[in-house]
């Protein structure tokens, strides 16, 4: 999700963007995060990361995702993040409709 001029953007599956009023995708309701950073972490840090799965893959990457109960849920898990000197791939809201990742 990107804030572009007071608009939020969702990136689907495919990368495209999709415009979220707050109506649409309001800001203190749980949704499901993918968030991608470099290097591999322990699984003893899921309670640290609000309980997020941890997945280290080949590539040198870890995902973190899980639900988190609202925005600021995610800034505390970014904000974390940046605390520990992580490099930030990418963060992804997923939907959890499958029919929603057809655009």
């Amino acid at each position: 999700m990107t804030a572009a001029i007071g608009m939020l953007f969702e990136y689907g599956p495919r990368g495209f963007a999709r415009f979220c009023s707050s109506e649409l995708c309001p800001m203190d309701t749980p949704h499901v995060y993918e968030i991608r950073i470099e290097g591999h972490l322990a699984d003893r840090w899921s309670d640290w990361f609000d309980r997020l799965a941890i997945c280290n893959d080949p590539n040198g990457e870890t995902s973190l995702t899980g639900s988190l109960a609202d925005q600021a849920a995610l800034y505390g898990v970014l904000s974390k993040i940046h605390s520990l000197n992580l490099v930030l791939i990418s963060v992804l809201r997923l939907s959890t409709n499958r029919a929603e990742d057809v655009y």
